[in-house]
């Protein structure tokens, strides 16, 4: 992370829920590393799409709950989660996005990126990330998932 920073790169951590032993703790500990490490969050619901191993276990084992591949957004659940029910899962998910996105983190985020040995290209990358954050925290407040 000191390298990212120190060349000013700004590092984004795409993040999968729903695995089998993914539990509520699970949110709480990645809440808490998001966090502390101020990475750009890009969370998303496991997702079993067709022609892959992952699919090919779901149906075998009847975890699917529709094939409505219009709703395989990767925002939602879409199978049968070992420690969740389906609602339970979009609930802490949810959860997470509005934590994760509340305007004391964008701007934690925003401060911590900012470099002031090359303040007008960091400030303006900085400032388009947190508008897009502020963007994504919007939609998740009214219920628009995906945000893009």
């Amino acid at each position: 992370m000191k390298a990212f920073r120190r060349y000013n790169i700004t590092v984004c951590a795409n993040l999968m829920f729903g695995f089998d032993a993914d539990t509520d703790a699970t949110f709480d500990h990645t809440y808490h590393f998001i966090k502390t490490t101020k990475l750009v969050p890009n969370p998303y619901v496991l997702t079993p799409y067709p022609g892959t191993p992952l699919y090919d276990d779901m149906v075998r084992h009847r975890r699917l709950l529709h094939t409505d591949y219009t709703k395989y957004t990767a925002y939602q659940t879409v199978f049968r989660p070992t420690n969740f029910s389906p609602e339970d899962l979009d609930k802490s998910f949810t959860r997470f996005f509005r934590r994760v996105y509340n305007v004391p983190n964008i701007l934690r985020r925003f401060f911590s990126m900012l470099k002031w040995r090359s303040p007008v290209g960091s400030f303006f990358t900085q400032l388009a990330i947190m508008r897009n954050s502020l963007q994504v925290r919007y939609n998740v407040r009214h219920g628009i998932l995906p945000y893009y």
